[in-house]
C-alpha cells in the first residue's frame, strides 16, 4: 500500500508545471499521543489549488 501511494503521488508531481509547498504540523494529544502531518500545497496544471495528505 505504501509503494503505491508513493509511485502514485511520484507520477502526480512529475506531472505538475508548479512547484510544490510541503508543510509540517505536530502535536500530542491530551493522552500523551504524538503525532504528525505533512501537507503538499501546489497548483493544478489547470490553475486550481491542490492539497494532498499524504498517508504514510
Amino acid at each position: 500500500m505504501f509503494e503505491s501511494m508513493i509511485n502514485s503521488l511520484h507520477q502526480m508531481f512529475k506531472e505538475l508545471e508548479s512547484k510544490i509547498l510541503i508543510s509540517l504540523d505536530a502535536w500530542t494529544s491530551p493522552n500523551g499521543f504524538a503525532f504528525i502531518a505533512i501537507v503538499v500545497h501546489y497548483i493544478t496544471n489547470d490553475g486550481r489549488f491542490g492539497t494532498s495528505l499524504p498517508r504514510l
